[in-house]
């Protein structure tokens, strides 16, 4: 009963990961309510489990290595920097970077998979910042 607990949390934790990670910015992207955006992700899904599956594996190893890092740098600064991040706005403020790598970090791997589900624009090339007219 026990292992079946731990398999249906594991299921449960992928399926969370993958509405957050991948169906909601299908959903954004393409403007569709969440059940055929869960279609378009299922799709690709269907050609790619392996990669699916490493992502949790990678997201979870770093975000473990996130709350150890967190925890040493509360311990560091005397618990002072726990007293920070109990603090609604200032703790969303000094985590921001993690939670925009983790959020940059799902919707570039997603558009490995396709032109459609391309979210950023592409980046200029020196040659051509420097070819446009000035106005």
């Amino acid at each position: 009963m026990g292992l079946g607990l731990i398999v249906m949390f594991i299921i449960s934790a992928y399926i969370g990961l993958f509405l957050n990670d991948f169906v909601a910015p299908i959903m954004y992207k393409k403007g569709q309510k969440a059940m055929v955006a869960w279609g378009h992700f299922m799709a690709v899904f269907s050609k790619a489990r392996g990669y699916f599956l490493l992502y949790g594996i990678l997201i979870l190893g770093l975000c473990i290595c996130v709350v150890i890092l967190v925890m040493i740098m509360g311990l560091l600064t005397c618990c002072i920097g726990f007293i920070l991040l109990i603090i609604p706005y200032i703790g969303s403020v000094i985590t921001l970077p993690i939670s925009y790598t983790f959020r940059a970090f799902s919707v570039e791997f997603l558009e490995q998979f396709g032109p459609e589900y391309k979210f950023f624009p592409e980046a200029k090339t020196t040659t051509e910042i420097t070819a446009e007219p000035e106005v």
